[in-house]
């Protein structure tokens, strides 16, 4: 009896904990809701910790947090769709990206990839289930968006916070240490690249995206806490510290939806790019420190500053005829595949205590022109005959048929990495015409909060710059509330909650 009563007043106790941490109550959500409480901060982690498996001659078999929590969230959601089958069946918006999943998956019949065909469409079924289970769940769910939100926010600054301590780190620790990935320790540009637990830089830039467009937004139309500018500093910083165009003309491509959604006043637009630019300014500066403090490395301050920004400008703005920084000739080690990268050893840049110069000091046109090739490539192999520009190639063949066809030209493990040509191949014009069709019903059911449209807008910039799922499964989370959410709300309500 006296054993009864401390769990109960430990379960009271901890209910309490919880309950004043994310500002709702736990003890009154239902499972899938308590699930969905997880997805902020679960999101973060898509590479690290990682289970591998094994690995075949176009994949290797991983599973990451992200993904057992993908299989949780679907598990409690899969009760509902039982419960209220026939609810869903009316559901236009439930209709029509259940068509789209039909197709992927009637692709299975002649991809040439079926492992990773049946995989990936594993993920897209987990995230159906996933979409159905919310919409159930909507009325609920509504209420649970501004904590949903505001956990996604302060596990932006926690995250952001430790891409700081990475790139510091990184400048006496080696990636085994540190987890950098090969292409973001110090040996490329003199200054670590951080990617926290993501596989590369460009998808911890892509995951800081909505919590910054977010901040902004407040930024924009309300009055804030100090607390609350810190973290935007914070967290648009360590964006910048990605030295990921993609992410960064992402964030770019967001904010000049919000100036135009919002209509604001020229001085509190001219504010906010003041904001942004002492961000960028700051992220040069600790680029320039940690280029000069690596005793390994000779890079200087300038010379780090300059090759930050000639990186980001594709090359325009070039500070080297200011420095006298030279050229190094070796080639940069590239993530070729943005859903399996190899890790880095653990080696230290010098064996000999001799300084070594960074592999660039400057645009790498090869990150660039490897995407545009392989972008062409795909859209070359899709108008090869009239089938195969309706139905593709089936899913999760595009890197088997790049292969095939351009042996020379493609990797093994290659991947097209732009979502836009990677679906034309796989799933054709019929595929990419439902695709389509969802993201313009996404802006449709978002039209009353249309600042929410930064935060699509930039989802679907970056998608440029590469393709999968397993590495990018908040995309499809923030969407999946972002098209349920919002389909039921009116007026001028948001996603917004400032204490």
């Amino acid at each position: 009896m006296e054993v009864t009563k401390q769990i109960s007043k430990n379960s009271s106790r901890f209910m309490h904990s919880a309950k004043k941490f994310i500002g709702t109550d736990v003890a009154n959500l239902s499972l899938f809701e308590k699930v969905w409480l997880f997805a902020p901060i679960t999101v973060w982690f898509s590479y690290r910790p990682l289970l591998r498996f094994g690995q075949n001659s176009s994949m290797y078999f991983e599973l990451s947090v992200v993904l057992i929590y993908l299989l949780a969230l679907a598990a409690a959601g899969f009760p509902l769709l039982l419960k209220n089958r026939r609810m869903l069946a009316k559901s236009k918006s439930v209709q029509l990206v259940q068509l789209f999943v039909l197709v992927s998956g009637a692709s299975l019949l002649w991809t040439p990839n079926k492992t990773r065909g049946v995989l990936t469409f594993g993920v897209l079924l987990l995230l159906l289930i996933v979409f159905m289970a919310t919409v159930v769940s909507v009325k609920k769910l509504k209420n649970l968006v501004p904590v949903l939100t505001e956990l996604f926010i302060k596990s932006a600054v926690i995250m952001s916070l430790l891409s700081f301590v990475q790139l510091v780190t990184a400048i006496w620790f080696v990636s085994n240490v540190t987890l950098l990935c090969a292409g973001c320790t110090p040996a490329q540009f003199g200054f670590a690249r951080p990617n926290v637990f993501t596989i590369e830089p460009q998808f911890f830039g892509n995951l800081l995206l909505a919590p910054a467009l977010i901040l902004f937004h407040q930024f924009l139309t309300k009055k804030l806490s100090i607390v609350t500018k810190i973290s935007l500093f914070i967290v648009i910083t360590a964006l910048f510290l990605t030295l990921s165009r993609g992410a960064i003309f992402a964030f770019s491509a967001g904010v000049l939806v919000l100036f135009f959604v919002e209509a604001r006043d020229l001085k509190t637009i001219t504010k906010s790019m003041l904001i942004i630019f002492g961000c960028f300014i700051s992220c040069i500066m600790i680029q320039g420190v940690a280029a000069a403090a690596n005793p390994d490395s000779s890079a200087t301050f300038k010379g780090a500053i300059s090759t930050s920004v000639n990186q980001l400008s594709l090359g325009i703005v070039d500070f080297a005829q200011y420095t006298s920084e030279t050229e190094p000739a070796e080639a940069i080690i590239e993530n070729t595949d943005s859903q399996e990268t190899e890790f880095e050893s653990g080696t230290v840049l010098s064996t000999d205590n001799q300084e070594v110069a960074p592999n660039f000091d400057g645009y790498v046109p090869e990150s660039t022109n490897i995407r545009l090739k392989l972008s062409r490539l795909a859209i070359h192999s899709w108008s090869d005959n009239f089938a195969r520009m309706l139905f593709g190639v089936g899913v999760g063949g595009s890197g088997t048929v790049l292969r095939q066809e351009f042996p020379e030209q493609v990797n093994d493990r290659e991947i097209v990495q732009n979502e836009y040509a990677e679906l034309l191949l796989e799933n054709g014009l019929l595929g990419f015409g439902l695709f389509t069709a969802i993201i313009a019903s996404l802006f449709y059911s978002s039209r009353k909060t249309k600042w929410t449209w930064a935060i699509i807008v930039a989802f679907l910039v970056q998608w440029n710059f590469f393709s999968g799922y397993p590495n990018a499964l908040h995309i499809y989370l923030v969407f999946i509330m972002l098209a349920v959410v919002f389909t039921y709300v009116s007026g001028s309500k948001n996603l917004t909650k400032t204490k």
